[in-house]
């Protein structure tokens, strides 16, 4: 696996922290684990082992801490932040209201917490099918901005 320490650094600033050195094929990567002295030596070298293990399995924490903060958003933050983007662009207040009323009302219960990429059309049947024949122009509102959303998540997956 190559060489593996477990260091106290101090920055340039004077903070302190935990740092995991390692070499994997001839280059030396750092990993930081916690500030000083939020956990002990013992603690830390805990933290650590866990840290190894990833590393011994081929799983890099660092990459594994870069592709967590490149997750699919949910479809309630998602929603949330195309129409914090667009609302200026709308015709009346009116009309913002109803767009954030009707899916908070019919989608958010559904699908508010699921990843964008795993709505599937079963989930949007599920949503509209008990207003399509009570409330038709609600349900036809609701189906075109899941169109509008789904158009412009395809386009920013590829």
């Amino acid at each position: 696996m190559g060489t593996v320490a477990v260091l106290a650094v101090v920055s340039k600033s004077g903070v302190k922290k935990w740092v995991l050195r390692n070499t994997l094929h001839g280059r030396r990567r750092e990993l930081g684990l916690c500030s000083y002295p939020s956990l002990g030596l013992a603690d830390t070298r805990i933290f650590a082992l866990k840290r190894r293990r990833q590393v011994a399995t081929g799983a890099f924490p660092i990459e594994a801490r870069r592709m967590e903060s490149k997750r699919i958003p949910v479809f309630s933050a998602c929603a949330a932040r195309f129409i914090r983007g667009h609302r200026r662009g709308w015709q009346n207040a009116k009309h913002a209201r109803q767009w954030v009323s009707t899916l908070k009302t019919h989608a958010r219960p559904v699908i508010g917490i699921r990843p964008v990429n795993a709505i599937t059309t079963e989930d949007i049947l599920q949503i509209l099918s008990p207003i399509r024949t009570t409330r038709a122009e609600t349900a036809k509102r609701v189906k075109g901005r899941f169109e509008n959303r789904c158009d412009r998540v395809q386009h920013l997956m590829g």
